[in-house]
């Protein structure tokens, strides 16, 4: 929800190119799920999956704080 609202209000980017920038971590989140699934079936042990996802969450959520309206972006103006 913050990654819309900052490209859009402090960006100023239109809604479009917002949608289409989370497009790559919509698929990146199904692939995932299906493979931890696919993992924890075979293994049968499914510890190590919340563990990780919070260990990224941590950090994606760390890396989100440190961006301001100065931080450069991939999209041409």
């Amino acid at each position: 929800m913050f990654t819309p609202l900052f490209r859009q209000i402090v960006v100023g980017a239109k809604a479009t190119s917002t949608g289409l920038l989370l497009l790559p971590m919509t698929v990146g989140i199904t692939a995932s799920t299906m493979v931890a699934g696919r993992l924890i079936a075979k293994t049968g042990t499914y510890k190590h999956f919340p563990v990780l996802g919070l260990v990224i969450t941590t950090v994606v959520a760390f890396l989100l704080s440190r961006i301001t309206e100065s931080t450069p972006s991939r999209e041409e103006p």
